[in-house]
């Protein structure tokens, strides 16, 4: 799997920002051969892996966005699966609630969203997995970011950067959307969002995040008679594997257990 190429009409903003990275090359490269030649279902016949490659620094374009909720979120609750016509709230003691809802204030609470400003299909699946809720979480201070124009330095030997084709007047309803999905995923078992709280976003940067992209090839006895291309991906700040792609796990499997009845040893690598 290549890189995301060059897009015919992309986004580039001249006030561009650029994270530090706080991982280095040598720790990117543990990192993605434990995930080589660490899983279990790894092909048992790890000779034929070819050399890997030394990491390579990729800038990943985000939109960083200041968030504020407002309102109130309701919510269900309890044995009430059912939606009940309108938004018929009573208070009691322990909350505004009837008939399984609850009405959760809102007001006054803010963070920060990170939006992938790259959306192209050309986009490898492991750059939307840093969008997520379950992406690390990271937080950069605005006098830690570098104007792209000084980074310099910061952007390492042979840098790749990714372009953007997410504009800034299409990023807020994905922010917005971002932001329901993650109350959402935060409720209890049980508990469903019936109405998000009003959501408010205002663009503080354009930024380019670090990340390493990790590539190695295969051939053997779990690929289809000819040489196929995989990568790890690392973050560049929490040091973690993002997105990966390995040999296929069923013919990995089917290999392995023709070695156990072949009484082969290497199965049990």
């Amino acid at each position: 799997m290549s890189l995301p190429p060059p897009l015919t009409n992309p986004y580039r903003p001249s006030d561009a920002v650029v994270v530090p990275r706080t991982v280095s090359p040598e720790r990117a490269r543990d990192v993605a051969e434990r995930r080589i030649k660490g899983r279990w279902l790894r092909p048992a016949d790890g000779n034929l892996l070819t050399t890997i490659a030394p990491p390579r620094l990729v800038w990943v374009p985000y939109w960083r966005l200041a968030v504020s909720l407002s309102g109130k979120m309701i919510v269900s609750y309890g044995e009430n699966d059912s939606r009940p016509e309108g938004w018929i709230i009573e208070h009691h003691e322990d909350g505004l609630r009837k008939s399984g809802l609850a009405a959760i204030p809102m007001d006054g609470i803010t963070g920060y969203a990170m939006i992938c400003a790259r959306k192209s299909p050309e986009l490898a699946s492991w750059f939307q997995s840093c969008e997520t809720t379950s992406a690390p979480v990271w937080h950069v201070r605005s006098d830690e970011l570098i104007p792209f124009e000084l980074a310099g330095a910061a952007l390492g030997p042979d840098p790749y950067i990714v372009e953007a084709d997410v504009f800034p007047g299409d990023v807020h309803p994905r922010a917005r959307r971002v932001c329901v999905d993650g109350l959402e995923k935060a409720q209890a078992p049980g508990v469903t969002v019936w109405k998000p709280p009003h959501v408010e976003t205002v663009i503080t940067h354009f930024v380019l995040v670090p990340h390493y992209w990790i590539s190695y090839e295969y051939r053997g006895e779990a690929s289809p008679g000819q040489t196929e291309g995989f990568f790890v991906a690392v973050h560049g700040r929490s040091g973690r594997n993002v997105g990966e792609s390995h040999p296929s796990t069923l013919r990995a499997v089917v290999g392995r257990l023709r070695r156990l009845l072949s009484l082969d040893p290497s199965a049990l690598r």
